[in-house]
């Protein structure tokens, strides 16, 4: 091969053996007769033990600059050949052997032990209340069910999908319980258990935790109890094995994607010129299935914490095998990767991935971010309320949420509808994705002992109709240097957003996001507010005319991090007193968003950090944006905005309120006229309330109905109010 130079593969490939393994591996054989370019990538292995040598190569194939094709080769000599110096010695899994998995699990494991400083060789730790022991080869496996009493030791622990009810993995029952502490018989496993079972013989761990052979499946007390111990026995593993490509235990954990033809070659090792030994090329397969994202696993709720918690992941795809530890991410041929996993996140924003992940049981929904919770309540201060979903300080921002998604409602009827877990939407907590700050307004928010929340503050009334949707939103360009963003629907699945305009519908006063179909009437509690981050006001006429609707990814700020565990509300009963509240009692200043306010921001922290050190570190070192004071005449609050006024096609002049949200021909300039009063909103106010959407149900009773974003003129409409939000 020529790189640089254009020349056919059908040309090439009678004289050199690399161009033939190309030319007899094209997904699109029209590639053989068309000139193309040719580029070579060369990789070094990550491995400690590789010593830095060369164990792939990237190989890209290009018509023209729209139009090319990637392929990847596994590279590697033969131990004592001159190319060793080169190339590292291990050959490539190419189809999936019990072996030669085991020793390349081994050799990464292995490694990880000696050569990695983060990652600590545990000494013997305390095994499950149950596991299973696995004894003899891999040709004679033996396997039986072990109660520990104490014990301690090695263990693996392994991620699965239990798949659809006629695929559901063997399991232990009262039943068979006595059977299963005798012996299990190997041929009974399914195959991700019976490859999982070779994979602990081969690399020398004795005990294997499997949940569904490991709880008593029929004995609610028994589930209940270990559904607690996840976090420790997840954490506690020596290995987590993640059977990520298998959409239940019949299809087996060892990679099983092949070439048609998965040959190798021996091509010369050519040295300053003279030959000096050989080494050998094998086209690796596809990477479409080997990065985890892809495989049904990432989808499921329960391997949420389990990923998240593992000290080690071994992650089995049907294209190879990728490794996870403190210190790296990287392929089975020691190739960096980006595996995307869980790791130095916010509390809010993992609760935003966690709500993506699909549950089979609804009421599992809390019960499967236990083990994140336990493990880290015991760096934190804070309590976890279980029965509601939500620490107990900082509850004001966890109330901050919108439905990302109106996917299945899998609606819990015992959660209260401020929950996040009371439905199995996707969501997204607003402020957490937004860099300014975020304090509670003045008043008072808290959990009374029948699950529903006191509030006290100031609440306005507005209009949201259906006519006021905006399927796009916005048509300008937003960064998340502004709240409008977190608002903004992404895509058609999206939950749209809404105008929010005041009761007599003459002025915007921000955006909201439904939790369901519209509403005549809806209520605003005002929350929190957000100041806008310093140098985010920018230029009206230059952003509008940047309208390609792309947006730029924050900055990982360590915001908002973990997943939760058990903990009973009941035990605060004293702390959130059920009694009446008269808000004549608590008489509320006009909120000046410059006063004193206490702030806890533990919720701003990365829990992984908090974990790792024993303390709460700030979440970063961004300024804090100067206190805007409402009172304060020179301050860019417009205390009255009204919609601007246009000509009707008779040529009358007509309120926009009505023409622009009534008049559904006119779809085109409502959307235009709204987005630039929404624009010009943005870049005039320095700061945002955020509001919690109400729908009455009497005078004093409101449920949850979604969020808004509102503008500091909505203040003007709001009033005193002492409320029940159930």
């Amino acid at each position: 091969m020529n790189d640089g130079k254009r020349s056919t593969l059908r040309q090439t490939e009678t004289k050199c053996q690399f161009c033939r393994l190309i030319s007899n591996n094209l997904q699109h054989p029209s590639l053989r007769d068309a000139p193309v370019r040719r580029s070579v990538v060369r990789t070094q292995s990550k491995i400690a033990t590789d010593q830095d040598r060369c164990s792939e190569l990237f190989l890209y194939l290009d018509r023209d600059k729209h139009r090319g094709l990637n392929m990847a080769f596994a590279v590697w000599a033969d131990e004592g050949d001159p190319a060793s110096g080169t190339f590292i010695t291990r050959p490539p899994i190419l189809k999936g052997y019990p072996r030669e998995v085991c020793d390349l699990a081994h050799h990464l494991l292995s490694d990880c032990h000696s050569s990695h400083e983060g990652c600590y060789a545990a000494e013997n730790t305390r095994l499950p209340t149950r596991v299973l022991k696995v004894s003899g080869s891999l040709q004679a496996p033996s396997i039986r069910l072990v109660e520990t009493t104490g014990m301690e030791g090695h263990y693996c622990a392994l991620s699965h999908c239990w798949g659809a009810p006629d695929k559901r993995p063997l399991i232990t029952t009262r039943a068979n319980y006595q059977a299963h502490l005798a012996r299990i018989p190997f041929e009974q496993l399914p195959k991700t258990f019976r490859e999982t079972v070779m994979l602990a013989i081969g690399i020398g761990i004795e005990f294997i935790w499997i949940d569904s052979l490991c709880i008593i499946q029929n004995d609610d007390r028994d589930w209940h109890s270990e559904a607690k111990e996840m976090g420790v026995i997840y954490s506690n593993a020596t290995l987590v094995i993640a059977a990520a490509g298998s959409r239940d235990s019949t299809e087996g954990l060892f990679p099983t994607k092949q070439r048609s033809q998965p040959v190798s070659i021996k091509v010369p090792y050519i040295l300053d010129g003279v030959t000096e030994g050989s080494f050998n090329i094998a086209l690796l397969p596809d990477p479409d299935n080997l990065y985890p994202d892809d495989g049904p696993l990432r989808q499921r709720a329960w391997a949420f914490q389990e990923w998240y918690l593992a000290r080690r992941l071994l992650i089995f795809m049907p294209s190879g095998m990728s490794w996870f530890c403190d210190h790296s991410e990287m392929s089975d041929r020691g190739t960096s990767m980006d595996l995307s996993l869980y790791e130095r996140t916010s509390w809010l924003i993992l609760l935003e991935k966690y709500t993506l992940k699909k549950l089979t049981y609804a009421s599992d929904r809390l019960h499967a971010l236990r083990g994140i919770v336990a493990d880290e309540q015991k760096f934190r201060e804070d309590q976890f309320l279980f029965d509601y979903g939500v620490w107990e300080d900082h509850l004001v921002e966890q109330l901050l949420w919108r439905n990302d998604e109106l996917t299945s409602k899998a609606a819990l009827s015992d959660m209260p509808t401020w929950s996040w877990a009371a439905t199995g939407h996707p969501k997204v907590w607003c402020p957490a994705n937004y860099k300014g700050t975020v304090e509670p307004i003045p008043g008072m928010v808290e959990i009374t002992t029948t699950g529903s929340l006191k509030a006290v503050g100031r609440m306005a009334g507005i209009s949201v109709s259906s006519q006021c949707y905006l399927s796009r939103v916005f048509e300008f360009e937003y960064t998340y240097a502004h709240p409008e963003e977190s608002m903004k629907a992404f895509d058609q699945n999206s939950c749209g957003s809404y105008i929010v305009r005041d009761s007599s519908e003459k002025k915007i006063l921000g955006l909201a996001v439904l939790d369901e179909d519209p509403a005549p009437h809806f209520e605003c509690f005002l929350a929190a507010l957000t100041k806008r981050y310093p140098g985010e006001l920018s230029d009206t006429e230059e952003q509008s005319s940047n309208s390609s609707g792309k947006y730029d990814s924050p900055e990982d700020d360590g915001t908002l991090d973990t997943s939760d565990h058990e903990l009973d509300a009941s035990d605060h009963d004293a702390d959130r007193s059920g009694s009446e509240f008269d808000a004549s009692d608590h008489e509320l200043e006009p909120f000046e968003p410059d006063a004193e306010i206490d702030r806890n921001t533990g919720l701003e922290k990365s829990l992984k950090d908090t974990r790792e050190t024993g303390e709460m570190k700030p979440s970063n070192d961004k300024e804090t944006p100067e206190a805007i004071n409402l009172n304060n005449p020179d301050a860019k609050v417009p205390s009255s905005v009204p919609l601007a006024e246009h000509e009707d096609s008779e040529g009358f002049t007509t309120d926009s309120s009505v023409a622009q949200f009534d008049d559904m021909s006119r779809t085109s300039d409502k959307e235009a006229n709204a987005n630039a009063e929404l624009f010009r909103l943005a870049d005039t106010t320095e700061f945002v309330y955020w509001a919690l959407l109400l729908e009455p149900i009497s005078d004093t009773k409101f449920r949850r109905a979604g969020l808004a974003m509102l503008y500091p003129h909505a203040y003007e409409e709001s009033k005193e109010v002492s409320i029940e939000i159930v």
